[in-house]
């Protein structure tokens, strides 16, 4: 599952720390909080969590390998352990930290209002879940999760490529009997050469084609897997297995 970062719950922002505390508290004097939000939102902004997504950051179609996978994940524990561990959470919990001692001066004074005192205490509790959120368990487990799943998505991959390869063998061991002398007549070609053979290999190289390197191949052999292909006299049947010959060649050299 692609990871969702964690967003800055809108209680830690300087905007709504301007808004909620209050124009007593504003007149006792700086607090440190504002300022401590704004650096914790420079250093979430800093953070790069496209390349902490391994879905969205590791390469795409057959480049997609497990060399390929673990060297993102590697990149995204990195910029994990730099940017969130290093910097984000250091910051988070300094609003934490300056909400709190904010909170036990507010009140002692009488001269602030306890709805001021109260939205302080919950701007530390807020900084304290926020600090969960993007700890290892959280963000960290995610990205492994993320990067565990895509491998799985390549076994999967691995094993399916491997079944339709074993096929594709299969069908070609058998067509390359019928043009050692296997098929002489339309009858011979026509019925499961043609029929299983012939059209089984139409039906599993479309899939491995590309990773095979045999994209002309296939574009070729979907003529053959044509009834328009058909010998309609045994005369024709030499002429068609002369065209397939170096195409099954050709997919027989790549499987090899």
């Amino acid at each position: 599952m692609p990871l969702k970062p964690p967003a800055i719950p809108q209680i830690l922002t300087d905007k709504d720390w301007q808004k909620n505390k209050g124009l007593v508290a504003k007149i006792v004097g700086k607090t440190g909080i504002g300022d401590a939000m704004k650096k914790m939102a420079q250093a979430y902004a800093a953070v790069d969590w496209k390349l902490m997504d391994i879905a969205v950051s590791s390469p795409q179609g057959k480049a997609k390998t497990r060399e390929s996978l673990q060297k993102t994940f590697d990149n995204a524990v990195a910029e994990f352990k730099s940017k969130v561990e290093g910097k984000l959470r250091k910051e988070i919990i300094a609003v934490r930290e300056a909400a709190k001692k904010t909170a036990a001066e507010w009140e002692k004074n009488k001269a602030i209002p306890k709805k001021s005192t109260d939205h302080v205490k919950e701007v530390s509790k807020a900084a304290d879940f926020f600090m969960v959120a993007c700890n290892a368990n959280s963000v960290g487990s995610a990205i492994k999760k993320d990067f565990d799943d895509n491998v799985k998505g390549i076994e999967k991959r691995e094993e399916i490529m491997a079944g339709l390869s074993n096929k594709l063998k299969k069908y070609c061991g058998e067509i390359v009997k019928g043009l050692k002398g296997g098929v002489k007549t339309k009858e011979d070609f026509n019925g499961k050469f043609w029929s299983e053979n012939i059209r089984g290999v139409g039906t599993t190289l479309p899939v491995l084609a590309p990773d095979l390197g045999l994209v002309a191949e296939h574009k070729q052999w979907r003529e053959f897997a044509s009834e328009g292909f058909k010998p309609k006299t045994d005369e024709e049947v030499a002429d068609r297995l002369k065209k397939m010959l170096p195409v099954t060649k050709n997919i027989i050299a790549k499987l090899k």
